[in-house]
Protein backbone atom coordinates (compact mmCIF):
# COMPACT_ATOMS: atom_id res chain seq x y z
CA UNK A 1 0.00 0.00 0.00
CA UNK A 2 1.18 3.53 -0.78
CA UNK A 3 0.41 6.59 1.32
CA UNK A 4 0.32 10.14 0.02
CA UNK A 5 0.35 13.24 2.19
CA UNK A 6 -0.81 16.82 1.78
CA UNK A 7 -0.39 19.55 4.38
CA UNK A 8 -2.69 22.55 4.29
CA UNK A 9 -3.40 25.71 6.27
CA UNK A 10 -6.38 28.09 6.06
CA UNK A 11 -7.05 31.56 7.47
CA UNK A 12 -10.46 33.24 7.42
CA UNK A 13 -13.96 32.30 6.38
CA UNK A 14 -15.19 31.92 2.81
CA UNK A 15 -13.20 35.05 1.97
CA UNK A 16 -10.00 33.51 3.34
CA UNK A 17 -7.07 31.78 1.72
CA UNK A 18 -4.77 28.89 2.38
CA UNK A 19 -1.60 27.11 1.41
CA UNK A 20 -1.18 23.54 0.27
CA UNK A 21 2.02 21.49 0.03
CA UNK A 22 2.80 17.96 -0.99
CA UNK A 23 5.76 16.07 -2.42
CA UNK A 24 5.30 17.56 -5.89
CA UNK A 25 2.81 20.33 -5.17
CA UNK A 26 2.93 23.76 -3.62
CA UNK A 27 0.07 26.19 -4.08
CA UNK A 28 -2.09 28.81 -2.49
CA UNK A 29 -5.85 28.32 -2.68
CA UNK A 30 -9.11 30.08 -1.97
CA UNK A 31 -12.75 30.07 -2.93
CA UNK A 32 -13.01 31.00 -6.63
CA UNK A 33 -14.26 34.47 -7.57
CA UNK A 34 -17.26 33.00 -9.41
CA UNK A 35 -18.35 31.59 -6.01
CA UNK A 36 -17.76 34.94 -4.26
CA UNK A 37 -14.30 34.13 -2.95
CA UNK A 38 -10.93 35.85 -3.36
CA UNK A 39 -9.92 33.83 -6.38
CA UNK A 40 -6.32 33.50 -5.19
CA UNK A 41 -4.32 30.61 -6.53
CA UNK A 42 -6.20 27.42 -7.19
CA UNK A 43 -9.36 26.12 -5.55
CA UNK A 44 -10.89 22.79 -4.52
CA UNK A 45 -12.89 22.59 -7.74
CA UNK A 46 -9.78 22.93 -9.92
CA UNK A 47 -7.81 20.52 -7.74
CA UNK A 48 -10.60 17.92 -7.95
CA UNK A 49 -10.90 18.35 -11.72
CA UNK A 50 -7.13 18.28 -12.08
CA UNK A 51 -6.95 14.99 -10.18
CA UNK A 52 -9.68 13.46 -12.36
CA UNK A 53 -8.16 14.79 -15.59
CA UNK A 54 -4.57 13.77 -14.91
CA UNK A 55 -5.64 10.36 -13.64
CA UNK A 56 -7.63 9.73 -16.81
CA UNK A 57 -4.77 10.96 -19.01
CA UNK A 58 -2.12 8.83 -17.29
CA UNK A 59 -4.39 5.79 -17.32
CA UNK A 60 -5.25 6.31 -21.01
CA UNK A 61 -1.55 6.54 -21.86
CA UNK A 62 -0.85 3.34 -19.97
CA UNK A 63 -3.72 1.45 -21.60
CA UNK A 64 -2.84 2.70 -25.10
CA UNK A 65 0.77 1.62 -24.56
CA UNK A 66 -0.25 -1.77 -23.18
CA UNK A 67 -2.50 -2.28 -26.24
CA UNK A 68 0.43 -1.21 -28.45
CA UNK A 69 -1.55 1.62 -30.05
CA UNK A 70 0.93 3.83 -31.94
CA UNK A 71 0.02 7.25 -30.55
CA UNK A 72 2.09 10.43 -30.63
CA UNK A 73 0.47 12.29 -27.74
CA UNK A 74 -2.60 12.79 -25.58
CA UNK A 75 -4.15 16.15 -24.77
CA UNK A 76 -7.09 16.85 -22.52
CA UNK A 77 -9.64 19.53 -21.85
CA UNK A 78 -11.94 18.80 -18.91
CA UNK A 79 -14.91 20.62 -17.42
CA UNK A 80 -16.52 20.33 -14.01
CA UNK A 81 -20.24 20.94 -13.68
CA UNK A 82 -21.07 22.30 -10.22
CA UNK A 83 -24.59 23.02 -9.02
CA UNK A 84 -24.85 25.98 -6.68
CA UNK A 85 -27.76 25.88 -4.25
CA UNK A 86 -27.78 25.72 -0.48
CA UNK A 87 -24.37 24.15 -0.89
CA UNK A 88 -22.21 23.08 -3.80
CA UNK A 89 -22.78 19.77 -5.56
CA UNK A 90 -20.47 18.35 -8.19
CA UNK A 91 -22.73 16.92 -10.88
CA UNK A 92 -20.50 15.92 -13.76
CA UNK A 93 -16.97 15.73 -15.12
CA UNK A 94 -16.64 16.00 -18.88
CA UNK A 95 -13.31 14.83 -20.29
CA UNK A 96 -12.45 15.77 -23.85
CA UNK A 97 -9.27 13.84 -24.69
CA UNK A 98 -7.57 14.24 -28.03
CA UNK A 99 -5.44 11.30 -29.10
CA UNK A 100 -2.96 11.99 -31.87
CA UNK A 101 -2.07 8.76 -33.63
CA UNK A 102 0.85 8.09 -35.92
CA UNK A 103 0.10 8.72 -39.60
CA UNK A 104 -1.94 6.20 -41.62
CA UNK A 105 -3.84 4.69 -38.69
CA UNK A 106 -5.73 1.54 -39.59
CA UNK A 107 -9.38 0.88 -38.70
CA UNK A 108 -8.09 -1.62 -36.12
CA UNK A 109 -5.97 1.11 -34.52
CA UNK A 110 -8.98 3.44 -34.34
CA UNK A 111 -11.06 0.69 -32.73
CA UNK A 112 -8.29 -0.12 -30.23
CA UNK A 113 -7.95 3.59 -29.39
CA UNK A 114 -11.66 3.87 -28.57
CA UNK A 115 -11.47 0.69 -26.48
CA UNK A 116 -8.44 2.02 -24.61
CA UNK A 117 -10.25 5.28 -23.77
CA UNK A 118 -13.26 3.35 -22.47
CA UNK A 119 -10.96 1.20 -20.33
CA UNK A 120 -9.11 4.25 -19.04
CA UNK A 121 -12.35 5.58 -17.59
CA UNK A 122 -13.01 2.21 -15.90
CA UNK A 123 -9.48 1.87 -14.48
CA UNK A 124 -8.79 5.46 -13.36
CA UNK A 125 -8.72 5.46 -9.54
CA UNK A 126 -10.37 8.88 -9.28
CA UNK A 127 -13.23 7.83 -11.58
CA UNK A 128 -13.66 4.67 -9.50
CA UNK A 129 -13.67 6.72 -6.29
CA UNK A 130 -16.49 9.03 -7.46
CA UNK A 131 -18.55 6.40 -9.30
CA UNK A 132 -22.19 6.62 -8.30
CA UNK A 133 -21.76 10.17 -6.96
CA UNK A 134 -20.46 12.18 -9.92
CA UNK A 135 -21.21 11.56 -13.58
CA UNK A 136 -18.23 11.20 -15.87
CA UNK A 137 -18.55 11.71 -19.62
CA UNK A 138 -15.78 11.15 -22.17
CA UNK A 139 -16.01 12.90 -25.55
CA UNK A 140 -12.92 11.85 -27.47
CA UNK A 141 -11.29 13.17 -30.63
CA UNK A 142 -8.86 10.97 -32.52
CA UNK A 143 -6.52 12.62 -35.03
CA UNK A 144 -3.40 11.79 -37.01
Amino acid sequence: MSMFEIKATWKGGLDGSGALTGEGLESIFSVPKKLNGQGLGTNPEELFLGAASTCFLITAGAVLSRMKVPFVQLEMHSDLEVEVGLGLDIRKIIHRPTVTLEKNATPETLKATNQALAQAEQYCMIAKAVKGNVGVEVVATITE
